[in-house]
């Protein structure tokens, strides 16, 4: 009996050895045109789900509009452009809590006239610009080098603003 249980569990051990974990992709918005983020002809291989990483690296001003889209989404990358993500129905939040939302060398606009919310571990801004408007929500930020953080609408959360280099502050008032 013990060599038959050891046989059973070799066997299984096998065989799970064969099993591939869904290896994550990086989905990239193919053209610097606005659109809606749930077109999957807008994005290399579909739209991204939530073990993808959603990539955007085309020079060019466009729009990406939420119609209502609540994604989980492992990170979010923009690389280049000047690019607004739009909510034009309720919900548009992106969740990248497993990772961040990194933006360098571009501009990401938060809502120009209805919130776009992104929750992520970390969201980091290196040499880029994120502006937070129309009372969307971002929970964390870090600014590396020239990065910019423009707030268009009030500032609300708790937890910690990193700043990396000089901090400059004017014709606001700071606390709460």
């Amino acid at each position: 009996m013990p060599r038959f249980v050891l046989l059973v569990v070799i066997v299984c051990a096998d065989l799970l050895s064969w099993v591939r974990p869904i290896d994550a992709a990086n989905k990239t918005w193919t053209n610097p045109v606005t659109g809606s983020w749930t077109d999957g002809t807008k994005w290399t291989g579909g739209v991204p789900t939530a073990s993808d990483s959603a990539i955007f690296n085309r020079a060019g001003a466009y729009t990406v509009n939420f119609f209502a889209v609540f994604q989980n989404i492992q990170n979010v990358s923009l690389t280049a452009g000047n690019v607004t993500f739009e909510r034009i129905t309720s919900p548009a939040t992106l969740n990248a809590d497993n990772y961040e939302l990194y933006v360098s060398n571009g501009t990401l606009n938060l809502g120009q006239s209805l919130p776009v919310n992104v929750t992520a571990f970390r969201t980091t801004l290196f040499n880029g610009t994120l502006t937070v408007n129309a009372g969307s929500f971002l929970n964390t930020f870090d600014l590396y080098n020239d990065g910019a953080l423009l707030v268009g609408s009030p500032l609300y959360g708790t937890g910690q603003l990193s700043v990396y280099e000089e901090m400059i502050v004017g014709n606001f008032g700071i606390g709460h």
